[in-house]
């Protein structure tokens, strides 16, 4: 999926067949794509094609893992260094990805440098290229998996081992979604993927040690990302500045998305944010600047009653570690599919010991032409994965008619009308946020009632 040439051509002219034939062709198309990509035969033979390159390679001293150029793909493909570093423990691996998701993933303890490149353009910049050569040239790796379809083959001209991961992994994902069983999630498909790929290798060679020999990378439990000092306790001031600091029952609200085909249409924001505000549950909703359309976030709030606005919180433009740490802060994050999301997922580590975070975010995703599976998490649902949070999470997909496996790619799409989030009720997702936040506080309230002194107590703390 490269949006170049036919690629391009071809995803221009399934959309048109879809305008004309939303409820027919996608599906047509899908079972055609499956039929191809996902079959048995076509699996196996990527997995030995991939597996004979990676072979070739004459060491593993040096590796440079290129992640795909989104936010939400730095962090996901962590599981990939992960899995190399248990096999490779003396070697240098190094990541390449999007400058914001760099900064959370800087202090990752599976890498040694991480370089921050892609500004989420949509593809990568001349700029972007122009580094990425400049690097893969000044440093010897004898081996570069490379997630990013931008990134051409003379772009990473150099003597290493180049594996193109994106072409087994998108084989990978397509053959779960055939036998409609196991995880297809990019963290756990990154993850399965690569040590299917390096296991024979790495036992072949004898390059482990001792313990090694008898296990396999630890399975995938979530991803991480790290917070400095400075970050966290510019969250606690932000939060201070608006009486909100001590104040227990928090939404934060992200109303922007990369696309229209995934981000909540304005008049479902609206609904949603106006339901919520009513409650007495919600002491107030921090609401995130929109950085793709221009004032959005104002625009959702001169449409709320004058009220009601008081319990708004705009969050400006921050660094993305400040950003996190005030999700930390919030009992639940709600969100279009966007990269945030997976910023709300993670477990978040302090750099600094002596500094504690909560990891108590219950995250609610609302899907419209993604995924759910591969992008989404949600605690309940099968072939679902949990956020890596200690609070539940829940996805809310729409029916679209239209909706098939080649909607991953959001950049690659031009349907004339959005059909994306045909079916989603303002009311099913408001209830659910509600009934969180009802349980939240009954549990404080049954916490408070078996330590409290007196009944005043078990007052103050509901009230």
């Amino acid at each position: 999926m490269t949006n170049k040439g036919l690629s391009k051509a071809a995803f221009h002219l399934l959309d048109r067949l879809t305008d004309m034939f939303p409820s027919i062709v996608p599906v047509f198309f899908q079972k055609v794509f499956q039929t191809l990509l996902g079959n048995g035969v076509v699996y196996s033979f990527y997995l030995a094609r991939y597996r004979h390159i990676l072979k070739k390679a004459k060491n593993f001293d040096a590796i440079l893992v290129v992640a795909d150029i989104n936010i939400g793909d730095a962090i996901m493909l962590q599981q990939a260094l992960e899995v190399l570093r248990h096999y490779f423990p003396f070697s240098r691996i190094d990541y390449l990805c999007n400058q914001t998701g760099g900064e959370l993933v800087a202090d990752l303890p599976a890498v040694n440098h991480v370089y921050k490149v892609f500004n989420g353009a949509g593809i990568p910049t001349r700029n972007d290229l122009a580094m990425v050569n400049n690097i893969v040239k000044s440093t010897r790796y004898s081996v570069i998996i490379n997630y990013c379809p931008f990134i051409a083959n003379d772009v990473l001209d150099t003597k290493a081992i180049v594996v193109r991961m994106y072409i087994p992994l998108a084989s990978h994902i397509i053959r779960r979604w055939k036998q409609q069983n196991g995880q297809r999630h990019i963290s756990d498909a990154t993850h399965t993927l690569l040590e299917n790929l390096l296991s024979p290798i790495v036992s072949s060679r004898h390059i482990h040690n001792s313990e090694q020999e008898t296990h396999s990378p630890a399975m995938v439990k979530g991803n991480s990302i790290y917070l400095t000092y400075s970050a966290i306790h510019e969250a606690h001031n932000f939060l201070e500045r608006y009486g909100l600091l001590h104040e227990k029952h928090l939404l934060f609200f992200n109303p922007d998305a990369t696309s229209h085909y995934t981000r909540m249409p304005l008049s479902l924001q609206i609904e949603i944010l106006q339901n919520v505000l009513t409650s007495q549950l919600i002491d107030a909703v921090l609401l995130g600047a929109s950085y793709s359309q221009e004032l959005s976030e104002q625009m959702v709030v001169s449409a709320i009653p004058k009220s009601l606005q008081k319990k708004i919180v705009i969050v400006p433009h921050l660094s993305v570690s400040v950003y996190a740490a005030l999700i930390d802060s919030c009992n639940m994050f709600l969100s279009s599919d966007t990269g945030p999301v997976h910023i709300a997922a993670s477990w978040k580590v302090s750099i600094h010991k002596s500094e504690t975070l909560k990891n108590n975010t219950s995250v609610i995703t609302v899907f419209g032409s993604g995924d759910s599976k591969m992008y989404g998490y949600d605690s309940r649902l099968k072939d679902h994965v949990p956020a890596n949070q200690l609070a539940p999470s829940k996805v809310f997909v729409a029916r679209a008619p239209c909706r098939n496996i080649t909607c991953v790619n959001k950049w690659g799409k031009s349907c004339k009308e959005v059909r994306c989030f045909h079916g989603l009720e303002a009311k099913e997702i408001t209830d659910y946020i509600l009934s969180y936040f009802r349980q939240v506080r009954s549990h404080e309230y049954v916490r408070t009632a078996e330590t409290a002194a007196s009944p005043a107590v078990y007052r103050r703390t509901i009230n």
